[in-house]
């Protein structure tokens, strides 16, 4: 008796124990720690010994970087912003162009060295994006790297004015670097960093009265988005103080000594100049264009003769992109992203027949234009004949090719011939190349985009060089 009502017992306790509704578990959510962010309140940047000037939070600190790596730096115009509260400080250092050797090469040592110190953080990031900074009326260019994750430096950025002054700047916070923990704070800090982009203006004579002069004398070309100077002055003063110009259009009613002068200009520094009818003139501007035109560049521009000796001196295998009648920018941005991507040294364009450089293949490039070199020159056919000259193996994509792309060599010094797909490589350029070759397809559409062809192939060279 006692035995079946302890069974019975045992039975019901079991009953209502299975019964009972399970407990769900709810995952805790995330928190981040209690950050007491300070006031803003907008200050002036001005000091006698910088060329620039921008609006900044009072909660940051000024303190003059008179110090680098044990010896005075380079520049009176290298400080800090700092800002304990948070953390953190933005480091800024000066470039003085008028200094150097050369601005274009100056430029470029300031772009890649802002482009590595980004590339050292990849390994560590989610995501990097790039944001070209353009404004002409300010004449303030440049780019800014947003750099996403575990990393020490979350923006890197370049600003110049292409002709007197490069500036860099980088954020950083004396912690470790944990993604979640400082997001908030990052994110406090990044409105204040793009506010002083926005507000940045250069502060010394030369460059205020260029942009003054710019408000006047230029505007924006709609259809290309090209900055455009047009009056007699304006143009021969940016030819004359080293301004980097895509291309010059002159009335063919212009003669005498002023169309001398500027074909003389035009020759010294390798800029393309056109004769056109007024009424082409016309059509771009309404405003007193007195005869001239000219579209100035958002890059610089190099010569072969100068880069090629720099890849070698550096060690490294040379890899070099021609474009042959390609007139569509953004396969240009398109293609300058691929070889940049792909660890290639410079893109080459003839001076006539391929889309000039515009704010249009800036952005298709997604910034790549910024960092890799451009040269302009007046014949590919020279530009062939200088590459074979110097050692590097010149190969051409072509139809009518009998090697395919992966059975080429191309593991050595190369560079890469690309046409337009409609009519491809110039066939005088094709006689001069040392190899011609095919892609493989299986469609039967003829050809791959030349901007798509242009990434098959430089990731085969990649893949070599990388296995090599």
């Amino acid at each position: 008796m006692h035995k079946s009502i302890i069974t019975v017992l045992i039975l019901a306790i079991i009953f209502f124990v299975s019964c009972k509704e399970e407990k769900v578990y709810i995952p805790k959510p995330r928190v981040y720690p209690k950050i007491e962010f300070p006031e803003r309140k907008l200050a002036k940047f001005s000091k006698d010994f910088c060329a620039f000037g921008f609006e900044y939070p009072d909660y940051m600190s000024f303190e003059q970087d008179t110090m680098f790596l044990h010896r005075d730096a380079p520049h009176s115009c290298w400080f800090n912003l700092n800002f304990p509260s948070l953390n953190g400080s933005v480091h800024f250092t000066y470039t003085d162009l008028k200094k150097c050797d050369t601005i274009s090469a100056c430029l470029h040592k300031v772009y890649n060295d802002a482009y590595k110190m980004a590339q050292e953080h990849v390994p560590k990031a989610n995501a990097m994006e790039d944001y070209i900074i353009n404004n002409p009326e300010k004449k303030v260019y440049g780019v800014l790297f947003n750099i996403e994750g575990h990393v020490a430096s979350p923006f890197q950025i370049v600003i110049t004015d292409s002709v007197n002054h490069a500036v860099r700047a980088a954020l950083y916070f004396k912690s470790r670097p944990e993604a979640d923990s400082m997001a908030p704070v990052i994110e406090f800090v990044k409105t204040d960093i793009m506010n002083m982009l926005n507000s940045f203006e250069w502060t010394d004579k030369k460059s205020k009265s260029a942009a003054m002069e710019h408000q006047d004398l230029s505007k924006k070309d709609d259809k290309n988005s090209t900055e455009l100077l047009y009056g007699r002055h304006p143009v021969v003063d940016a030819l004359e103080n080293g301004r980097t110009i895509e291309k010059v259009l002159l009335s063919n009613a212009i003669h005498g000594d002023f169309e001398k002068r500027l074909r003389f200009l035009c020759k010294e520094i390798n800029v393309p100049m056109q004769v056109v009818p007024k009424e082409k003139l016309n059509s771009i501007t309404r405003k007193n264009h007195q005869g001239v035109l000219a579209f100035v560049s958002p890059i610089p521009y190099y010569t072969l003769e100068d880069i090629i000796p720099m890849i070698y001196d550096k060690g490294e295998t040379p890899l070099i992109i021609l474009v042959d009648g390609v007139t569509d920018v953004r396969n240009i941005g398109a293609i300058a992203r691929s070889a940049e991507a792909s660890g290639a040294h410079a893109l080459v364009l003839p001076k006539k027949g391929t889309a000039q450089i515009n704010d249009e293949a800036m952005k298709s490039s997604a910034g790549a234009l910024t960092m890799l070199p451009v040269c302009r020159v007046n014949s590919l056919m020279h530009a062939v004949e200088f590459l074979q000259l110097n050692g590097i193996t010149v190969i051409a994509a072509d139809l009518k090719g009998t090697a395919m792309l992966y059975d080429l060599d191309l593991k050595g010094p190369t560079a890469i011939v690309m046409g337009d797909e409609a009519k491809g490589v110039n066939r005088m350029l094709l006689e001069l190349v040392d190899e011609r070759f095919l892609i493989p397809m299986r469609g039967k559409t003829d050809s791959f985009n030349v901007s798509v062809a242009s990434g098959i192939i430089l990731y085969e060279v990649l893949r070599q060089q990388l296995k090599n």
